[in-house]
């Protein structure tokens, strides 16, 4: 069979990249709610090629109130499931290129979702569609699953939970090789401070988009200033802009200076790989001879405390299985009654969200900064001898030939939303990872090798 699935995808090649593209072109960002479409119009046409494909295909397809969606192949009781996502981050700034129209270099597609997830999940589509072509059927039910909302607030696959019963095994496309046993928690919060006395100097901060992802966008209005900014930005410049890490523009409207900073943005895990708008414009407005105010004060603390370790916020953690803890900036905004940031913390096994909350508070309460709107979601483990897990790897180790250990992941995924699933691929070990980036990619080699891995691992699941 092995010879057979190779020989398939070569046949399949032209096929499935024209059908790939289709897929990319559409923007299946999250939007407002529409009549019949819960995550808006781009995330409702989405699910809606992806069912359509399936059917042609022949395969049975099912839409759960247009919430989520999933192929079907085989008719037993219990089922393996594939659990991937068609819901995109947004674009953000500074792309060579259109994110919602791929192009191809160097053998890699450029767009937005390539790598996450929609060219992993597409791989599996094409994985089982092959099988079938080849007349392999499945000893146990295979269901590829579409979220629809998994970016956000996880809606769709929970909606999926309460109508249907959990897989007997599993996995999500949308991580790293050769298996991934482990994920950090997550934990997002607000922090804020109320706006008891106003300087009318410090007006309508804001930026990011979302807090699982790096802002590269940040803004500020100055007014009432007894000093000259320019002369000011340039002497910060000159002291600290060493690596130009600091991009910023300012425009003067009559009495007030806008400044914009911007970034680069990355995935909240891995905070130190993107530039945080965000955190460089606070640097700024704190450096400035502002008068104080709850704003300014709130600033202040913000921009001296805020590391990618949370050292600072006495939030420092490390597992040896899981590594340390991480703390992304992602959000922030300010009214005439309250100045707020939003975090997103991932913390290995030896932590929680009650530890990290008593670990905050005794760092903010002093300053009548709280916390608001805190979510967790716990960190997910597997023992490295689950059959499962042992499955996955032998399966990656006898296609690739590779013999890479197991993965403990920064990233959160779908596994820790469905049971008896782990996160298995579509990255190998030492590529780059452009997820939640400007420029994102999948190399199409790696995507080939991986619709391999994947047909492997639905045979060997569903034995």
């Amino acid at each position: 069979m092995d010879d057979l699935i190779k020989k398939e995808i070569i046949k399949n090649h032209d096929q499935f990249l024209k059908d790939l593209i289709t897929f990319l072109k559409i923007n299946t960002v999250k939007d407002v709610a529409l009549d019949n479409m819960p995550f808006g119009k781009g995330v409702a046409q989405g699910l809606a090629f992806l069912l359509n494909w399936s059917k042609q295909q022949g395969f049975k397809v099912v839409n759960l109130n247009e919430m989520i969606g999933y192929l079907e192949y085989g008719e037993s009781e219990e089922y393996i499931a594939v659990l991937g996502h068609l819901d995109v981050v947004p674009a953000g700034n500074n792309w060579v290129t259109n994110p919602f129209e791929p192009v191809m270099i160097e053998n890699k597609i450029y767009a937005r979702g390539a790598l996450d997830d929609k060219g992993p999940l597409f791989a599996n589509l094409y994985a089982i569609k092959i099988l079938k072509d080849l007349g392999y059927y499945p000893k146990t039910k295979i269901r590829i699953i579409f979220g629809t909302d998994e970016e956000s607030r996880g809606l769709g696959i929970n909606y999926y939970n309460s109508k249907e019963k959990p897989p007997i095994m599993g996995y999500t496309p949308d991580s790293v090789f050769p298996v991934v046993f482990a994920e950090k928690g997550i934990f997002t919060y607000w922090l804020n401070k109320k706006i008891n006395n106003f300087a009318n100097q410090i007006f309508n901060l804001k930026g990011g988009e979302r807090s699982n992802v790096v802002p590269d966008y940040c803004e500020v209005t100055l007014k009432n200033l007894n000093f000259n900014l320019p002369d000011y930005l340039n002497d910060f410049l000159k002291q600290y802009n060493t690596n130009k890490q600091y991009q910023f523009k300012i425009k003067n409207n009559n009495d007030s200076w806008i400044i914009t900073s911007h970034g680069v943005t990355a995935h909240a895990s891995t905070p130190e790989e993107g530039v945080n708008a965000i955190h460089n414009l606070l640097k700024l407005i704190a450096w400035l001879p502002l008068e104080y105010d709850d704003s300014y004060d709130f600033i202040k603390f913000m921009a001296n405390n805020f590391t990618f370790d949370g050292a600072k916020m006495n939030c420092q953690v490390e597992n040896v299985e899981m590594g340390a803890l991480t703390m992304s900036l992602g959000l922030v905004e300010q009214d005439n009654k309250v100045i707020k940031g939003k975090f997103n913390v991932r913390y290995p096994q030896n932590t929680n969200m009650t530890d990290l909350i008593t670990r905050l508070t005794k760092i903010i309460e002093p300053l009548d900064i709280y916390l608001s709107e805190e979510n967790d979601t716990p960190v997910l483990y597997f023992s490295k001898t689950t059959p499962m897990i042992q499955i996955l790897h032998n399966t990656y180790q006898k296609v690739t030939g590779y013999q890479d250990d197991l993965v403990a992941s920064k990233g959160s995924t779908y596994a820790k939303l469905m049971p008896n699933i782990v996160a298995f691929g579509a990255t190998f070990p030492g590529e780059e990872t452009t997820e939640h980036q400007p420029n994102e990619f999948i190399d199409l080699q790696k995507l080939f090798k991986a619709m391999e891995i994947y047909a492997n691992a639905i045979i060997a699941l569903s034995e």
